[in-house]
């Protein structure tokens, strides 16, 4: 049990990573030239009346 437990601790030591590795992998990823949303909303007040809003936003 405790050669597991040194092979999992050894494990993890060897592979972590960074924040400083994380950031620059955050950074380095790829995004869209651009993006758009589309939410629908549907809205239901106590007597029953029903109302859909759209929102749409550019980015």
């Amino acid at each position: 049990m405790k050669t597991f437990w040194k092979l999992v601790f050894s494990t993890t030591i060897i592979f972590s990573q960074t924040g400083i590795e994380i950031a620059r992998m955050f950074d380095a990823k790829k995004t869209p030239r651009d993006m758009s949303n589309v939410s629908n909303m549907i809205l239901t007040n106590s007597k029953g009346k029903v109302e859909l809003t759209k929102w749409c936003q550019d980015l």
